[in-house]
């Protein structure tokens, strides 16, 4: 978080951090540091200026789970299906894996990467990691 924080702040975009203390899951370090990274940098280059990123980590019975919305992301129906497809991207500039590579991490952790699109009010845009919570902060 501390590397995109200065990111944030700086782009004049607002962040609201809401971090549920103790919350962890098994799994690979650098796997997963590389599906929060993708999906921050996503949230930052989608957002509009001066726009709201809300970074939420709750547990939920046996789930973690990771939400990253913002209120910039506007897609199309068509587009929402699409988007962790691999080569699709909505951006002029990169590959379109980041999503695709995400999905398929968090899905080898035995988890599920959604996306949820609102029209109006609200968030336009927020994707889920939920993966089995462990009870304490060891491998």
């Amino acid at each position: 978080m501390s590397l995109y924080q200065r990111q944030f702040e700086a782009s004049g975009r607002q962040l609201v951090l809401a971090l549920q203390p103790q919350t962890w899951i098994s799994g690979d370090p650098d796997l997963l540091r590389q599906v929060l990274d993708n999906l921050l940098r996503n949230a930052l280059e989608a957002n509009a200026p001066a726009g709201l990123i809300d970074i939420r980590v709750e547990r939920s019975g046996q789930f973690a789970q990771l939400r990253i919305a913002n209120d910039g992301l506007e897609l199309a129906a068509a587009d929402v299906m699409q988007i962790v497809e691999p080569w699709f991207t909505t951006k002029t500039t990169g590959t379109g894996l980041g999503l695709a590579i995400s999905q398929r991490i968090i899905t080898a952790h035995a988890g599920q990467l959604t996306l949820q699109c609102r029209s109006r009010g609200g968030y336009k845009s927020a994707f889920n990691c939920q993966c089995v919570s462990r009870s304490d902060g060891n491998e």
